[in-house]
């Protein structure tokens, strides 16, 4: 975070320099998700039965898990490994058709909430807070999972690292179910600016200006930026990058890493795939 009073005054100059466009995955912010306001947030977010701005809602979580078991084979005692977990509402559903299930996720706050669900319900579920980029295991898990678009954010660096890991993690045969937003999702939109005043808000509890920004860059990638400037004049500038895929170039991208697509659908729930949706599921198997 910066500071843009200057003796008394707003230092409109340095404003406008932290506001030009950023290199292609530059980040912002460190770990935002897990800013103990903004967590909070997050998690009612998740647990909000009618909006599916964090976790699709609870029906459609039952649905997918339905499907998944069904198409990865999942029987009891077979393990999995659920990325970015959140709180466990996909993770819960898997253990309690008797899955051995591991759920990873780097938000503290939601990690600690499913492993007290978890405990509540008697639920055998091994809950680790961690960067799943940095996942060290070795033909472990029968299938994983990592849903609601979460691929598309990470960097070419990250999720190349997470490819390679994941094949290492998944036993010989292993499923990698998961879904990501394609081109038409963005349309044509190339940048996109607008405020928002709040006297309280989902970026933080007292009086802040937002300014949003909305970016283009090659080779479908979007930069939702939301750039908070507080009544002290602290600046904090948070990055949610996005890559677009189709189902081409995603299947170029897995073949890298010994994964071969074995179904593609617009969902996790098995709606057929159609290329003009805005999002596409695929099961991939290790070669």
């Amino acid at each position: 975070m910066v500071n843009i009073i200057r003796e008394g005054q707003l230092d409109l100059d340095r404003l406008a320099t932290l506001l030009q466009k950023p290199a292609l995955f530059e980040p912002g912010e460190p770990l935002f998700w897990d800013d103990p306001y903004i967590s909070a947030q997050m998690l009612k977010a998740h647990l909000d039965p009618n909006w599916d701005a964090a976790s699709r809602k609870p029906e459609t979580i039952d649905r997918s898990v339905e499907w998944l078991c069904q198409q990865m084979a999942l029987t009891p005692g077979k393990r999995l490994l659920d990325l970015a977990c959140g709180p466990g509402l996909y993770s819960s559903r898997f253990a309690r058709r008797n899955l051995k299930v591991v759920g990873i996720d780097y938000s503290r706050r939601s990690i600690e909430y499913a492993k007290q669900r978890a405990q509540e319900e008697g639920l055998s579920i091994e809950y680790i807070y961690r960067d799943l980029v940095e996942i060290n295991y070795s033909e472990q898990f029968d299938a994983a999972v990592f849903i609601y678009g979460d691929f598309c954010t990470l960097s070419d660096t990250g999720r190349d690292k997470l490819l390679g890991r994941l094949n290492r993690a998944l036993a010989p045969g292993g499923f990698f179910a998961f879904d990501v937003m394609t081109p038409p999702f963005s349309g044509s939109q190339d940048y996109v600016t607008g405020w928002d005043a709040a006297k309280e808000g989902f970026w933080r509890p007292e009086p802040y200006l937002e300014l949003q920004q909305n970016a283009k860059y090659p080779d479908d990638i979007y930069l939702k930026r939301h750039v908070i400037i507080e009544g002290n004049g602290t600046v904090a500038d948070y990055r949610l990058w996005n890559r677009l895929f189709d189902l081409e170039n995603l299947q170029k991208l897995l073949r890298k890493y010994d994964f071969e697509i074995h179904s593609a659908w617009n969902d996790l729930t098995g709606t057929p795939y159609n290329p003009a949706s805005d999002w596409l599921a695929v099961l991939a198997r290790k070669e």
